[in-house]
């Protein structure tokens, strides 16, 4: 969730935009604390990967669930709503053959259900994936939902049974009834899949008894299921899904309607006391009530000064300040001359406890406590529902105005990161195109083996890898892991996504500025840097370190391929040659130039001196490089990088992603690109075809320089 709060200047915290608790991280934990472990509860998870789900740059979650998921649970809905209309049509009677189709249909949701979970759980790499589920589960029920509402079922259901705002109580009760059944069906799906892993888990502790469990070991020692049962327990979500776009007035007309047996407190009489409220709050910040304030601050966590930019009903709806100013409100003068005198009201009371009888305000205070923990709960889950976007794959489903749906080809998603729950599937497609960057610092073995501490040590690998952390950041990209003396940062995501090779190029052109920068002053240890950059496609791996914690890390030949291009100097040492043997070997090919059998056993050495002959012209005819402690160089096919090292990859997307300007030299071209990002001009440089050890082939490498450091010869 961390990736989805944003700051805000108006609170100076970062927070996601709700308008019912402050939805900082603290107070996301705090509202799905465990009630059984409180205080080892971790933050809802959710997976860390998003991609862009509509033309704003919203980022979020692509996700596809099962076809035939969908079928039964829109098939089911329209079953149920035939199942509510005969509990609530006054003189109807449920025929045997219709409550056997409810009971079937509900059976096939369950086993629908309960097959794509245990997949989930298989999966899961303490990623969040199955929260994930759960709210894109949710998101198609309300959409399905949605849909029959609009065809007039909700109103047939429960016409006679409705008095008044026909419309809109019949869809609130049935969305309460529907809601009901759901929750009820999802639990039984629950404890299914537990007995499932029951049974499996039984069978693994066989030939390894020291096994956790399934659950604990897929999702971890401290996973917050709180998130997930709020989704399935939570009510006011399923009411109204799109919270932002009504008012709390509103709000709560739908859900406190007669029907709904979770609150017994009427709108009327509960409005009463939310009005109160919002007064007395009201009034205490206006007349600058210092105790008030701080009870306020304190309850919320926020710092006194910014109190009065808290959106009201955060206050309102914070469950500390409703108990602590209820006795308060109670006493509070409300003017009224002509209540009702049946039931609950009396005629011109003065204070408002005065229009309850006493157990009446307890009742009321009581459902007011609930309600703002389902609400906030509620907010927190369309906040992150509304990230999610479903894939159709076939326009024919049609998207429903109120809920964000993509209709995509296949074609489309190739390079996105989805989220696939299909039975058989890899549910992550988190392979994609990215570039990467390895930065090695040389000595490190030496220097950690000469006359320096270890505290020494790492206070100057605090001093270069602290800002290069910033500087990586600035450029879009993100640290993979540190390997001691070296960096792997990868760039590709987000809205710059197809400038990260160039991304990739102007941030080790930065980290090696800075790197001169303290060799310069003498605060440098370490005698060079190499830093490789490759693009290509990427998959992450997650390895678990105990039962609590897991490591990212990056697999596949582009990892592989980069880490190879910051390779310092490793060619073998030369064998000297003297005049006469370079005679007797020219003597002999001249002879044999003919008999092609006859040099066959000396080729691939006679190839390499080819290269090198190659490579000696080349450097003839180009530009001179004073910094040669920057300098990168191909002999013999053996890479000898001090500077930046690009693949022919990584150059030709550069090439492709913005102009480059050629300067012809005697047989090679040189390449230049002024950047006004970092006010430099980049100069791109052949270096050769470099060989790596266990992998097939030879890789053309490009070195990376800055136009002042290079000058023409002559």
């Amino acid at each position: 969730m961390n990736k989805f709060v944003k700051f805000d200047p108006r609170f100076r915290i970062s927070r996601i935009p709700v308008r019912y608790s402050i939805g900082d991280l603290s107070a996301i934990r705090n509202l799905f604390l465990s009630q059984k472990d409180p205080s080892g509860s971790q933050l809802p998870l959710l997976p860390p990967k998003t991609e862009i789900i509509d033309d704003k740059d919203t980022e979020g979650y692509l996700v596809e669930l099962p076809a035939s998921l969908s079928a039964v649970l829109k098939d089911f809905i329209n079953q149920a709503l035939y199942h509510i209309e005969g509990r609530h049509k006054p003189g109807h009677s449920q025929d045997h053959s219709m409550l056997a189709a409810y009971v079937d249909k509900r059976q096939n949701c369950i086993t629908q259900l309960q097959n794509v979970l245990v997949e989930v759980l298989e999966q899961e790499r303490r990623l969040g994936i199955y929260n994930l589920f759960w709210l894109s589960v949710s998101k198609v029920i309300l959409r399905a939902i949605h849909e029959a509402l609009l065809k007039g079922r909700a109103e047939e259901a429960l016409r006679s049974s409705s008095t008044v705002s026909l419309t809109q109580k019949a869809n609130s009760l049935c969305k309460i009834h529907l809601h009901l059944i759901f929750s009820d069906l999802f639990l039984e799906t629950l404890k299914r899949v537990d007995l499932h892993f029951q049974k499996e888990d039984e069978h693994k502790r066989k030939h390894i008894p020291y096994f956790t469990g399934t659950r604990k070991l897929k999702l971890g020692a401290t996973f917050n299921y709180e998130f997930s049962m709020a989704i399935i327990q939570a009510q006011i979500h399923a009411i109204v899904p799109d919270m932002r776009s009504i008012s709390t007035a509103s709000l709560l007309q739908q859900v406190l309607i007669e029907g709904n047996e979770r609150y017994r407190s009427g709108y009327s009489d509960f409005y009463k006391v939310y009005t109160a409220l919002k007064t007395r709050v009201e009034q205490g910040i206006q007349n600058n009530d210092r105790g008030l304030i701080r009870i306020i601050s304190d309850f919320l966590r926020i710092h006194t000064s910014i109190v009065s930019e808290v959106p009201i009903d955060a206050i309102l709806f914070e469950p500390l300040v409703i108990s602590y100013l209820s006795n308060d409100i109670k006493e509070m003068p409300y003017k009224t001359s002509t209540e009702n005198p049946k039931g609950l009201f009396r005629r011109r009371s003065e204070k408002l406890i005065d229009l309850f009888k006493e157990d009446v305000w307890e009742m009321i205070i009581q459902d007011y406590l609930n309600l703002a923990d389902d609400l906030r709960k509620s907010e927190i889950i369309s906040f992150f529902r509304d990230r999610v976007s479903i894939v159709l794959l076939s326009k024919s489903l049609g998207p429903a105005k109120s809920l964000r749906l993509g209709v995509y080809e296949k074609s489309e998603l190739a390079g996105k990161i989805t989220y696939n729950f299909n039975p058989g599937q890899k549910i992550i497609s988190d392979q994609r195109n990215v570039t990467l960057m390895f930065l090695d610092l040389r000595g490190y073995t030496e220097v950690s083996a000469g006359n320096i501490t270890s505290e020494a040590l790492k206070q100057n690998l605090y001093k270069f890898f602290d800002p290069t952390m910033e500087i990586i950041d600035h450029f879009h990209g993100s640290i993979k892991y540190y390997a001691g003396d070296g960096i792997l940062a990868s760039f590709g995501s987000g809205s710059w996504k197809d400038y990260h090779g160039l991304n990739a190029v102007r941030a080790a052109i930065e980290i090696q500025k800075f790197f001169k920068v303290l060799k310069d002053e003498g605060s440098m240890v370490f005698q060079g840097m190499g830093i490789g950059i490759h693009t290509g496609l990427l998959e992450d791996a997650y390895f678990f370190l105990n039962p609590i914690d897991k490591s990212v890390t990056v697999i596949g030949f582009t990892a592989n391929l980069t880490g190879r291009l910051s390779s310092g100097k490793t060619e073998r040492s030369e064998q000297k040659l003297d005049i006469q043997s370079v005679l007797t070997l020219n003597e002999y090919l001249v002879s044999q130039a003919r008999s092609t059998h006859s040099i066959a056993i000396f080729e691939e050495q006679l190839l390499k001196i080819l290269d090198v002959i190659q490579e000696e012209k080349a450097k003839e005819e180009s530009v001179q490089i004073p910094e040669s402690e920057f300098n990168v160089s191909v002999t013999k096919g053996v890479l000898n990088n001090n500077g930046i090292a690009l693949s022919d990859t990584t150059f030709q997307y550069i090439q492709r992603a913005v102009p480059l300007k050629e300067i012809p030299c005697k047989t090679t071209v040189d390449y230049l690109f002024e950047d006004k990002a970092i006010e430099e001009t980049i100069v791109f440089k052949k270096a050769g075809d470099a060989s790596f050890k266990g992998i097939e082939g030879k890789f053309p490498v490009w070195g990376v320089y800055l136009g002042r450091w290079i000058q023409n010869k002559g």
